[in-house]
């Protein structure tokens, strides 16, 4: 149940909305803050409220106007005060909060409370870290090539795709996808990432020249190809169960996909309506969302039902934990 009064919400007035503007302007001070809390939070695009160019006022403004004349300003609200910490905007909040007798258990079991824990940090119902179990396996496992990572573009595009998975297949926001972020070059798998790889449903690879030329890459690859092998062998059925993205140029990697491993996995549908995909990529399309937001739309959900669709089948063996690093040859990137 909602907090917040969302009658009194839908009722501020044109100086009200501007102060809740300055206030949300304040608690997400970067355009890529709003694009995150649209897009995970609401499954909305900054794009269509926002050109490229506005500055951090003018976003602010413009989307709390949307939200007030489409209603989902409550919405917005919400999402913000569950993504934020900032004081001032928790402040902003407090008056309107739903009203009602105090209850018998005190003071921490008051309104005020609870939106006080639902916006600290590390607080339960704040947004939390995804982690995986062997209880818990994730469905997608992201392999990207190293430089992709301090990509805002990779990071915003992964948290979409991570919310499309979640509405493609019903599991939470945690189990949808796995991304190891703390990889480098010749250093050992964690025993998370071994885990994330060994159970996951699909294998998700980032197509770009840095992956191609990452033997940790290289390594995800072999490691879950013997998973599908097993799973081959055991059912005489293909698995099928790399899904890639053409994330830069293909042109820039055209030669490398002409070469093993890459044929055996289909790249790319065929349907003009992915014909800017095929042809720059989806980071080029991404970074330009204002103008191909349809484009990208369609490339996203054609990726997670493609996901849900491999989630219906018989899932592939898990592979070994106790696993060498150096012991697994990469199938690219490297002897």
């Amino acid at each position: 149940m909602s907090l917040l009064d969302g009658d009194r919400i839908r009722a501020l007035t044109g100086p009200e909305r501007g102060t809740l503007g300055e206030v949300l302007r304040r608690a997400f001070p970067a355009r890529a803050d709003w694009e995150r809390l649209l897009l995970f939070r609401l499954d909305r695009y900054l794009a269509d409220y926002a050109p490229q160019a506005s500055d951090l006022r003018d976003i602010s403004l413009r989307v709390v106007e949307a939200a007030a004349v489409d209603d989902w300003l409550v919405d917005l609200v919400e999402a913000a005060l569950a993504t934020s910490g900032n004081r001032q905007l928790r402040e902003w909040a407090r008056p309107y909060l739903t009203a009602g007798p105090k209850p018998a258990g005190g003071p921490e079991d008051r309104p005020e409370a609870a939106l006080a824990a639902a916006t600290m940090t590390g607080s339960r119902t704040a947004t939390a870290a995804p982690s995986v179990s062997g209880d818990d396996p994730p469905v997608v496992f992201v392999s990207y090539g190293h430089g992709a990572d301090d990509d805002d573009q990779f990071g915003l595009f992964v948290d979409d795709l991570r919310a499309a998975i979640v509405r493609a297949t019903g599991v939470g926001p945690a189990r949808a996808l796995y991304v190891d972020t703390s990889l480098s070059v010749g250093v050992e798998w964690s025993p998370e990432l071994v885990e994330a790889l060994s159970r996951c449903r699909v294998l998700m690879p980032f197509y770009s020249v840095s992956l191609m030329s990452s033997r940790g890459c290289g390594r995800e690859w072999a490691y879950f190809t013997q998973r599908q092998d097993e799973f081959e062998r055991a059912t005489g059925r293909p698995a099928g169960s790399i899904v890639p993205v053409l994330w830069d140029n293909p042109a820039n990697y055209a030669d490398r996909l002409a070469k093993p491993p890459f044929p055996a996995v289909q790249f790319a549908p065929n349907g003009a309506e992915f014909r800017r995909y095929r042809e720059r990529g989806l980071r080029h399309l991404y970074s330009r969302r204002d103008t191909f937001g349809t484009e990208v739309r369609t490339v996203r959900d054609y990726l997670a039902d493609l996901v849900a669709d491999l989630t219906r089948r018989p899932p592939l063996p898990p592979g070994p934990l106790a696993v060498a690093f150096d012991a697994i040859a990469p199938a690219f990137g490297g002897a």
